[in-house]
């Protein structure tokens, strides 16, 4: 009791500048200071709340002040007093040594840190048998879901604002746009080749454009698939994103052998730009693309044995 009175004031300390907003850890499934998981063993945190304007709850694992990759929980809206469900778990070997709580308010595109809880867990990424939840585990998953599908229905059924309507239409254009627009354009490059005889000669602006609305709509839809305002934190990122980015710029640098490297570069841009929407400061947008080229190197080398073997199918 002596414990949880302490974390309470420390984050009440914490967020003195949002003093309308409260949280602390209240319990942990399972319990104990030391915790060791298996493979996509769940951790469970009640997390006691009070808020005087929505907020959305998270619970994120950090070991040495940085924050652990880890697949975690969404949050439905929080107002009032009460109990949030979080949790999250780990797909490979991770360790961390504390539990941070975060919230999303109206006010700030930045999630605010208002509770700490230190653990020490430990994940052997091995997998191991199912493990029964605590009752309080099941009772807040129940009440979540509940609340959660009242929220999508409040959603779906308020008519949708200027804004909303922009952003929603707008992503589908974006979306409809690389799904259509690529199959389209390999068409085209093939219909030419045939008739020409010879392969496609860079076509202006067209691969800067398709590689980079391709990086942008996959950035954006992962961080909305997953709630992650930069789309390298989720494991779909490199699952499922790294690959479709790869086989993009194999096709795009296939179709416009000639400074290949170009491609992936304007990909880079695109997805730095997603980060950018997703509420990232401006100030670190030249990071985020130096960031991005890193996690370019896939690409960098796709497009190269894809220009290399397109020289040579011409020669």
């Amino acid at each position: 009791m002596l414990t949880r009175c302490c974390l309470l004031l420390v984050a009440l300390v914490a967020c003195n500048a949002q003093a309308e907003i409260r949280a602390l850890v209240a319990e942990t499934d399972p319990p104990g200071e030391a915790v060791t998981l298996g493979r996509d063993e769940v951790f469970w945190v009640r997390i006691a709340y009070d808020s005087d304007e929505p907020v959305r709850i998270w619970a994120r694992p950090y070991l040495d002040g940085k924050e652990v990759a880890a697949h975690s929980n969404p949050s439905i809206t929080h107002t009032g007093s009460g109990n949030a469900l979080g949790w999250f778990s780990f797909r490979e070997a991770a360790q961390a040594d504390e539990i941070r709580i975060q919230v999303g308010t109206s006010r700030s595109s930045q999630s605010l840190e208002i509770a700490r809880h230190p653990v020490q867990l430990t994940a052997t990424g091995q997998p191991v048998a199912r493990r029964t939840a605590a009752p309080w585990v099941d009772e807040l998953r129940r009440e979540t879901e509940a609340r959660g599908r009242l929220e999508q229905e409040r959603v779906s059924s308020r008519p949708a604002g200027t804004k909303d309507a922009v952003v929603t239409y707008g992503l589908m254009l974006l979306v409809a746009a690389v799904v259509l627009g690529v199959p389209a354009l390999l068409v085209w490059a093939a219909w030419n080749w045939r008739r020409n005889g010879f392969p496609v000669a860079p076509g202006g602006y067209v691969p800067y454009a398709v590689s980079a609305l391709i990086g942008l709509a996959v950035c954006l839809a992962i961080s909305l698939a997953t709630g992650r305002k930069e789309a390298w934190d989720s494991d779909l990122y490199f699952s499922v994103g790294m690959p479709v980015m790869v086989l993009a710029i194999f096709a795009i640098s296939w179709l416009f052998p000639k400074g290949a490297w170009r491609w992936t570069v304007s990909m880079a841009v695109g997805q730095s730009v997603a980060m950018l929407l997703g509420g990232n400061s401006l100030s670190l947008w030249p990071l985020a693309v130096l960031a991005m080229l890193f996690f370019s190197l896939p690409q960098f080398a796709s497009g190269f044995v894809a220009s290399r073997l397109a020289r040579r199918n011409a020669a």
